[in-house]
């Protein structure tokens, strides 16, 4: 009596299974949804909710840094050793007006973007890394120049009362 058991429950089994895989492949909701005999395919078609597709998301990309305007100011060789001058903007906070500011730096001295890699006194030229990028300057194409305003003379000298 235990094989006719056995038999029938594994019998039993196999009909459930069976059974509940006929009912997964009727419930599965790609398998009938778009045949040709479906009286819903010409609301899709149609589009009555005017649906649209989905946009791809914008690209963000980091705004460009803006280059300093690096300036030289002068050479120096006080203290028995090669200094250069500089000049250069530094951006402002968005309110404020970008800022002007002036350093002294030895050869390998680094201040932000800024680094002097060469100081040639006698030439009167430099190279400096701003930015990553090499840039080579002298004193007489790249110095700041003089300003003149006019209307403005300088001072006479004194005079002590003799005519």
């Amino acid at each position: 009596m235990k094989r006719t058991d056995n038999r029938v429950i594994v019998r039993a089994g196999r009909i459930c299974l069976l059974v509940w895989l006929l009912l997964v492949l009727w419930a599965t909701p790609g398998a009938h949804a778009l045949t040709a005999d479906n009286p819903y395919a010409t609301i899709v078609q149609r589009n009555a909710f005017a649906l649209k597709p989905p946009t791809p998301p914008p690209v963000i990309t980091p705004p460009p840094t803006p280059a300093s305007n690096v300036e030289l100011r002068g050479i120096t060789t006080l203290l028995g050793r090669p200094q250069v001058l500089l000049n250069f903007k530094v951006p402002g906070k968005p309110p404020e007006p970008p800022k002007d500011r002036s350093l002294v730096l030895d050869i390998g001295q680094r201040e932000g973007d800024v680094e002097v890699l060469e100081i040639n006194p006698a030439a009167g030229t430099i190279r400096i890394r701003n930015q990553g990028n090499e840039v080579a300057m002298n004193l007489k194409d790249n110095a700041s120049k003089p300003q003149v305003v006019p209307g403005l003379t300088a001072p006479s000298a004194p005079s002590l009362g003799i005519p």
